[in-house]
């Protein structure tokens, strides 16, 4: 019995997923602006991306950000897109690092996934190739 293949593993496609969304969010982040936000009693937090960057914000005064706007309102005009992107980056400057709890570009997240992804992958294969191997032995140490 051999081990299985590297296309066969759930682990392995399951991280080609989350490097395609990690790419597509990447490229999304550069030509628009995109975030969530939560509110609650106790203050507010945001996961936003832009212009290759991503954030996670937070903050316990009660104060608000907006930070969408509507793509399908601005796309089509060059003017009102310029003025939302001109909006955009200067409203990321200025929240960013006065409410950033963790800013990261995209790439360093790809890496911060594919690090620990390829590692994993590394150890299980070696893990299988192990137990073939003891599986080999045994079967012919009983022939």
């Amino acid at each position: 019995m051999t081990p299985r293949r590297l296309i066969r593993w759930k682990s392995f496609w399951f991280g080609i997923l989350v490097l395609g969304f990690l790419g597509w969010a990447w490229a999304f982040s550069l030509q628009h602006y995109s975030a969530i936000q939560s509110n609650s009693p106790l203050g507010w937090i945001t996961v936003a991306q832009f212009e290759g960057d991503a954030a996670l914000l937070a903050g316990r005064d009660g104060q608000q950000w907006e930070f969408s706007t509507s793509n399908s309102e601005v796309a089509h005009d060059p003017e009102k897109y310029s003025q939302a992107l001109t909006y955009h980056r200067a409203l990321w400057q200025s929240v960013v690092p006065s409410r950033a709890v963790l800013v990261a570009s995209h790439a360093s997240l790809v890496l911060f996934f594919l690090i620990p992804w390829s590692a994993f992958l590394a150890w299980r294969w070696q893990r299988q190739r192990k137990a073939h191997r003891l599986s080999n032995e045994i079967l012919s140490a009983v022939s």
